[in-house]
């Protein structure tokens, strides 16, 4: 799709003077000389990029970046002016949320490549936007397949197909689970953790990504993690048995279960469990 640029000044001149610059940039240009004019092309047309002036007839450029805004809020804004005012530029940034503020006269290549990098930040908006809304649809997807998992989880589940299954689930559903979850690969790297175990752990323990469970963890944990690891290892294991261990942390007693993966995922390393231990 042509990237459209929405330029609003009430100057012919200048709006002239703008066409003639992009022409040969393959962009789409809409042109109004007055803000009313141009929140109407807003409505109706789909606008990557807003060049403004800060003073029209019916109002100021400020005022009609921030309906701008609201109106297409994904658009990016350039305020093009003949005037330096830091105290205009200032309000520009806070209600308008502008990208450039540009100077009365321009030079051609600064302005071309102001813009082509304000055109590129877009498409790589929605770019993003629209890869989110498809793994939404996926995690959506995820949810109903796994709808009848969740409850067997919850009942802290021994079943290793299950928690290798639960490491296709994405992120979001990972941080609601009431378990805490820790990937860790076969350098005993942590490589995921979801928030309840970040919070079972604190504050004597702050886990985060990439560290190394050896210079994080007690003893204890780190034995447990290197023995699960060892036996994940052993090419001629039949089933994946977890690894137990019991560790107190502030006023609570964690249940710590390692896993290693199933040979059958095509990975090495294991997957750790945290829990509540109520006996």
């Amino acid at each position: 799709m042509t990237d459209r640029i929405l330029i609003v000044d009430n100057e012919r001149n200048v709006i002239q003077a703008l066409r003639r610059l992009f022409r040969k940039e393959g962009y789409s240009i809409l042109t109004a000389q007055h803000g009313e004019e141009g929140l109407k092309h807003l409505e109706d047309e789909e606008v990557a990029l807003v060049i403004s002036d800060t003073l029209m007839e019916d109002m100021d450029g400020i005022m009609f970046l921030e309906r701008a805004r609201a109106i297409r809020p994904e658009a990016i804004r350039i305020i093009l002016s003949g005037y330096p005012d830091a105290d205009a530029i200032t309000e520009a940034v806070n209600k308008g949320s502008i990208y450039r503020f540009i100077l009365k006269p321009w030079n051609d290549e600064e302005l071309k490549l102001s813009v082509r990098r304000a055109l590129e930040q877009y498409n790589l908006s929605q770019e993003n936007k629209a890869l989110s809304e498809r793994v939404m649809a996926q995690n959506r997807e995820l949810v109903e397949l796994n709808r009848g998992l969740e409850h067997r989880i919850q009942e802290r589940t021994q079943d290793l197909m299950i928690r290798n299954r639960m490491l296709l689930l994405s992120q979001d559903i990972l941080e609601d689970l009431p378990i805490g979850i820790l990937g860790i690969d076969e350098e005993g790297l942590i490589v995921l953790v979801n928030r309840q175990a970040q919070e079972w752990f604190a504050p004597e323990i702050t886990v985060t990504l990439g560290r190394q469970i050896s210079t994080l963890f007690p003893k204890d944990i780190a034995d447990a993690v290197k023995l699960a690891l060892k036996k994940g290892k052993d090419k001629k294991r039949k089933t994946s048995k977890e690894i137990v261990c019991l560790h107190p942390c502030g006023d609570r007693m964690l249940s710590i279960r390692c896993f290693p993966l199933s040979a059958a995922t095509h990975a090495e390393g294991i997957v750790m469990t945290v829990e509540m231990n109520d006996q």
